[in-house]
């Protein structure tokens, strides 16, 4: 077991630096605010004006946030506030990119693998074997979903999921269990849902089973309790987007009522599964087709998918795996990886490879492609959709039956070069991707309204010059302002392009694309002319040095320099990964 857990934390560790994902940075940032002196989140992001959103987790997610940023800005060392308070796309840029990526993630891929020695105790504890409880830590710690979700993105759903399977471990003492079922659904609230499923196979006898229902309910009420008087709580948290998502599915039945699907599901399966025997494959099963259920009838972040991949460890392991769950397991990935290409975010695909090639974000996703081709992929998405709907469904009413059982895997020494070698070819192959790079300066304080623009700046360019982006700023989207755009080069040629405040908001970039006759441009020039003044409103950035604040982007190749530098100054992860290696390597057996 200690060995499995040592291989993946060194896959962990050399992928989860090259990786990046913006939310768990973001929600750093919480914990940080006034250094670390503000406790009343809600209240604070209510009454201070912050350019992050208003925090929309209840508060149990909080309080492990302040525990969390400590432990990655030691890790982070000098510089990481000012990386967390970067923008997500310039964050990749920094040569510390891959120290801070894994200082942000370190807290949560230890709970990772917390989770899949959980796993590991769960399956001992319901009577099964070592093979049976080593081949659930290892499908848990090396399947494709818990590698994107935990490893790459970093995503914090590891907390609640963590503190339910700590509570399931507890479970033969309950007084134990309760309590950290009720912190579990004081991260995020889902797991109150997979509490009440989990006592309705578990615990037969009905009074008792509504008993502890109330106790964890109780308890998620008294973490909640200090701000449910509170308007502001109610908008940011008890009704937020993310709260509402599982009662949007409905059927309407007239006289302005409606049948909430979810719900409706959600009891169809207690009431299926009580009165089942309290197995651990009858927990697993009802809590990965609760969760199924939830995803499936609801618009989801592709890193929710987490949620099913610690019962199907289990179930899996204890079980095996019948033909029908096969099938449903390749259905849900396929749509899985289709429902992550069809967000229009960058981040979910090549983005999070950002740190390695930073310039990879300046592709489009999937969707923009699409849309400049006039197609929609609308039909795909929903179809997608509906086959994770269908399989939730299905497996409600699919008998289960005993299948066939992974065989013990052979963790041979050499195990420990794999990791390593898949760094080298995603770094080297990422690296080498032809990318349109950036060449950016940073903006002032200064700004300078478009109607008083009486002058032309001079910029040197790039050789394979593809496009710039000039600043331009629509506070409040008020500005009716227009002008023309003229850039010139040191040939003579021109290019005009209209602009009015239609095409900013505040604090924006408007893209400019250069023809490929001006692409070998040495020097441009940026002036406006034929402006049509509404309002004044409408306002530009200016750089350190007084100039219009433009971006450039030219074809070419991530500099090798770049990721040489990055690998030096995250030096402490290699000799981590080293020492854990050598020490796996040292003791691995090879029967």
């Amino acid at each position: 077991m200690k060995k499995i857990l040592i291989l993946a934390a060194i896959l962990y560790t050399l992928l989860g630096a090259v990786t990046y994902h913006p939310d768990t940075k973001l929600t750093l940032r919480y914990p940080a605010l006034e250094s670390g002196q503000v406790w009343d989140i809600y209240r604070y992001t209510n009454e201070h004006v912050l350019n992050i959103p208003n925090f929309h987790y209840p508060p149990a997610h909080f309080w492990w946030l302040k525990i969390h940023y400590p432990i990655a800005k030691l890790l982070g060392g000098v510089g990481f506030d000012k990386w967390l308070e970067s923008g997500s796309v310039e964050a990749s840029y920094y040569l510390e990119s891959w120290r801070y990526n894994l200082a942000v993630k370190m807290p949560l891929l230890l709970l990772g693998l917390a989770c899949g020695w959980l796993i590991y105790g769960i399956i001992k504890k319901s009577g099964f074997g070592e093979s049976e409880s080593r081949g659930g830590v290892l499908i848990w710690l090396f399947n494709p979903v818990t590698l994107y979700a935990l490893v790459a993105m970093g995503q914090n759903d590891i907390v609640a999921i963590f503190l339910f399977l700590l509570g399931w471990y507890f479970w033969k003492k309950w007084y134990l269990a309760l309590p950290f079922w009720a912190l579990a659904a004081g991260v995020k609230s889902y797991p109150l849902i997979w509490t009440m499923l989990f006592l309705v196979v578990a615990e037969k006898k009905l009074p008792r089973l509504v008993a502890k229902a109330l106790v964890i309910v109780m308890g998620y009420v008294l973490i909640l309790l200090p701000w449910l008087s509170k308007p502001y709580f109610w908008a940011d948290v008890m009704n937020s987007g993310l709260s509402q998502r599982m009662f949007l599915a409905n059927i309407p039945i007239g006289f302005d009522k409606e049948v909430v699907l979810i719900p409706l599901l959600l009891v169809i399966l207690a009431v299926k599964f009580f009165g089942k025997k309290n197995k651990v494959k009858n927990i697993a099963l009802v809590l990965i087709i609760g969760s199924l259920l939830i995803l499936g009838f609801s618009h989801f972040n592709p890193q929710w998918l987490l949620w099913l991949l610690p019962f199907v460890a289990i179930k899996w392991a204890v079980n095996g795996i019948t033909g029908s769950e096969l099938m449903a397991a390749i259905l849900v990935l396929g749509c899985w990886i289709i429902l992550i290409l069809g967000f229009d975010d960058k981040f979910l695909s090549w983005g999070l490879v950002g740190p390695i090639n930073p310039d990879l974000i300046n592709y489009p996703t999937l969707v923009q492609l699409a849309k400049n081709r006039n197609v929609s992929l609308k039909g795909v998405i929903n179809l997608a959709q509906s086959a994770l709907a269908g399989v939730g469904l299905a497996l409600i009413f699919v008998k289960s039956k005993k299948g066939f059982k992974l065989k013990p895997v052979l963790l041979a020494k050499n195990l420990v070069f794999l990791p390593w070698i898949l760094l080298a070819l995603l770094v080297g192959m990422v690296g080498v991707i032809k990318v349109d790079r950036k060449v950016g300066i940073s903006k002032g304080d200064e700004v300078l309204q478009v109607a008083r623009i009486d002058k032309e700046w001079t910029y040197l360019a790039n050789r394979g010059l593809r496009y710039v982006e000039i600043s331009l700023n629509n506070p409040g989207s008020l500005s009716k302002d227009r002008a023309v755009l003229l850039i010139k080069n040191e040939k003579g040629q021109q290019l005009r392009k209209e602009f009015s405040g239609y095409n900013a908001v505040d604090d924006s970039w408007l893209r400019v694309d250069i023809p490929a006759s001006m692409s070998d441009s040495r020097v441009i020039t940026l002036s406006v002319e034929q402006l049509e003044r509404q309002d004044g409103l409408l306002t530009i950035s200016l750089d350190e040095n007084g100039k219009w604040a433009i971006n450039q982007y030219f074809r070419g190749y991530t500099s090798s320099k770049d990721i040489m530098n990055k690998l030096v100054f995250s030096w402490w992860i290699w000799v981590g990964a080293v020492i854990l290696s050598i020490w796996y390597y040292r003791n691995a057996q090879k029967n």
